[in-house]
C-alpha cells in the first residue's frame, strides 16, 4: 500500500469518526432538534464529501464544468450519504447520542 493510500485511509476514518460528535456538539450548542438536526447533519456529511473528494483527488476548480456538473454533483450525494448513513448508525449505536 502506497503512503498516498494510507493517508487517504486515515484522512477518511478521522472525517468518519470526527464528523458524528462534531454534529452532537453543533446540535447541542446550537439547540436544534428533529428538522433543523437532520439539516445540519445534511450539510455536513456534505461538505465531509467534498473535502473527501477534493483530498482524493478527484475534485478541484479545473475538474468541475458545466458539462460534468451533475456527475459532480451526483458523486458529492452519494458520498454524503455515505458519511450520513455511518453518522446515523453511529447514533443508534449509542455513541454521544
Amino acid at each position: 500500500m502506497s503512503e498516498d493510500t494510507i493517508i487517504f485511509i486515515g484522512i477518511n476514518l478521522l472525517t468518519g469518526v470526527l464528523g458524528m460528535p462534531l454534529i452532537q456538539w453543533l446540535k447541542e450548542k446550537m439547540g436544534l432538534k428533529e428538522t433543523r438536526a437532520f439539516l445540519l447533519a445534511a450539510v455536513i456529511a456534505v461538505i465531509l464529501a467534498i473535502v473527501d473528494q477534493i483530498l482524493a483527488g478527484a475534485l478541484s476548480l479545473q475538474t468541475v464544468t458545466l458539462e460534468n456538473f451533475y456527475e459532480v454533483f451526483a458523486s458529492i450525494f452519494a458520498i454524503s450519504q455515505i458519511f450520513y448513513r455511518l453518522f446515523e448508525g453511529y447514533k443508534k449505536s449509542g455513541g454521544l447520542g
